[in-house]
């Protein structure tokens, strides 16, 4: 059923930053995925199915066998803005929109990182063998066959996605990557395989059992409440999400496209990249207080750039800053100044969203920062004619991963 049957274990991942670079290893997955399974230990083998979701873009480059040769790299990364430059350019806007739905957003799409490799790792890009995401690279493990869903494969950036019939190749060649190094694109209930003894050595499951491809975690979340066109899927975490699902693709430069990857609907999506990640850093800055203090109060002379994390909807680089600073702002004015950028960003992407499909004024919301997302939820209220109603729902997308795993059991 859908329904949580034990309680959750959360083990984060380290992220390795320098500059405007973000990785982290196979060991540092290997090290988070143990700190979930080892709590689980005597349950493990009640395992019926495994199924997954991850945040996407994840770049991964596996050798041969199988094994990665360069560190996974997430969306956060932001080294590659003269490869996304230079895409856009030798592509065009409007043809980059037409085929894959979003622009080469340097990290945010993948094909600005496998640029960066070409250039500046050759041999290691020579050498790869699958060139896939996250999931593909888990499932290739896990299998020994390559799978990635088609919302996975949307942020590759070589993927059709507006049809959603398989890789584009004058993408492909523009890169230097022959498909045969691509994964196959399948449905995210689709099993890639069986799990391997090795694998089930290492994560302590039965050998044998169906591994699906998965999919993407907003994708998941909107599977969980099986989201309907005009509704509004709000997750609050690190990473502030608003969805709406799309039955025919509408692609825009305000928004990112990509396939559900279950099913055969789209998404449209904006994102806050420093969402809740930016009220944590205040907090870490200033302390609680001068959060409490500010929950009332929406106004400053202070100014706040919005973009600690960059943006996700850009090409060129953009950073967080403060301004119209004077001696007399207080913490209280900088906090303030935050969550009206915040607010004034949130509203910008209900707005966007609002032009790809009539907006029922129904939102589902989830993550952990769901008292921030009832802030937010005020300010729309307040800026935004629409019958509102709002439902939390915890862990959506473990809701929308058991009704994955249940699809592979029903077939």
């Amino acid at each position: 059923g859908n329904r949580i049957v034990t309680h959750i274990i959360h083990a984060p991942i380290r992220l390795r930053k320098d500059g405007v670079t973000t990785e982290f290893t196979e060991g540092d997955l290997d090290s988070a995925i143990q700190r979930v399974l080892s709590p689980l230990k005597a349950k493990l083998k009640q395992v019926d199915v495994l199924t997954i979701d991850v945040q996407a873009p994840a770049l991964t480059v596996a050798s041969k066998a199988g094994e990665l040769i360069h560190p996974v790299i997430p969306h956060q990364d932001r080294r590659s803005h003269a490869e996304a430059s230079w895409l856009l350019d030798a592509f065009g806007a409007k043809r980059w929109l037409e085929i894959t739905g979003n622009l080469p957003y340097p990290g945010g799409i993948a094909t600005t990182s496998l640029l960066w490799l070409k250039r500046h790792r050759a041999s290691l890009f020579n050498e790869a063998e699958t060139f896939g995401s996250l999931n593909s690279w888990l499932v290739q493990r896990w299998t020994g066959n390559a799978w990635i869903d088609p919302a996975n494969a949307s942020f590759m950036g070589m993927f059709n996605t507006t049809t959603m019939d398989g890789w584009n190749e004058e993408i492909t060649d523009l890169l230097g990557i022959p498909l045969r190094k691509l994964p196959l694109v399948g449905d995210g209930a689709t099993v890639a395989g069986k799990l391997t003894d090795k694998a089930a050595r290492s994560l302590g499951l039965r050998s044998g059992i169906p591994v699906q491809v998965g999919t993407m975690d907003t994708s998941a979340a909107a599977l969980g409440v099986d989201l309907k066109e005009g509704d509004l899927l709000h997750i609050a975490g690190t990473t502030d999400v608003l969805a709406t699902v799309m039955t025919t693709p509408k692609v825009s430069e305000n928004h990112l496209t990509r396939a559900l990857g279950v099913g055969k609907n789209w998404l449209a999506v904006r994102t806050i990249s420093a969402g809740g990640a930016t009220l944590q850093w205040l907090t870490d800055l200033f302390g609680k207080d001068a959060l409490k203090k500010v929950i009332k109060k929406t106004s400053s002379e202070a100014t706040f750039d919005p973009y600690l994390a960059g943006d996700r909807l850009s090409i060129e680089p953009k950073i967080g800053s403060f301004g119209r600073l004077t001696l007399s702002t207080t913490k209280s004015d900088m906090v303030s100044a935050a969550l009206v950028a915040i607010h004034k960003q949130s509203r910008e992407g209900v707005k966007a969203l609002q032009d790809v499909t009539p907006l029922s004024g129904r939102v589902w919301y989830t993550g952990g920062n769901h008292l921030f997302a009832k802030i937010l939820h005020t300010e729309w209220k307040k800026s935004i004619s629409l019958p509102w109603s709002f439902k939390f729902i915890p862990e959506l997308s473990l809701r929308g991963l058991s009704k994955i795993a249940q699809l592979e059991s029903e077939s």
